[in-house]
């Protein structure tokens, strides 16, 4: 008997061995595939074990809460505070921080534009259409 599967031909012989053709009339003898028992129960038996192992544990429960401690140390003076400066430019115009501050960054709010900082604390803007009305947002940092 033959029997075609995926285009490799196989010889079924009364002996239960199979003969793959290879093509040329050359033929492989395969042994047959057979499960065993054992390797079955095994996996059947590592199976029920991790199963058991998953099994829900119980958590005991809260106690009440212990003494509060000590104030901790404290922390380093002031911070750095940043201060926002906004205001409409419709044409050139200068914005600045306090002497005491420096700009960290410039922001123009509509058609835009082009700051040239002039000081580490004072920046002019000139907006990208004469005119038009921007809004420029300064942020400043203490020194």
């Amino acid at each position: 008997m033959r029997v075609m599967q995926h285009d490799i031909e196989v010889l079924k012989l009364p002996d239960l061995h199979h003969q793959i053709f290879l093509g040329g009339g050359a033929f492989r003898a395969v042994p047959p595939l057979r499960l065993s028992i054992m390797p079955v129960g095994l996996f059947t038996i590592v199976l029920a074990l991790t199963l058991a192992a998953c099994e829900k544990k119980e958590v005991a429960s809260q106690g009440p809460p212990g003494p509060t401690g000590p104030p901790g140390p404290a922390g380093p003076p002031g911070g750095t505070v940043i201060r926002f400066v906004d205001g409409e430019c419709h044409q050139t115009c200068t914005v600045a921080c306090e002497a005491n501050e420096r700009i960290l960054n410039t922001f123009a709010i509509g058609p835009g534009g082009t700051f040239i900082f002039e000081e580490e604390n004072r920046a002019t803007f000139l907006p990208q259409r004469q005119g038009a009305s921007a809004k420029v947002v300064l942020a400043c940092a203490q020194k």
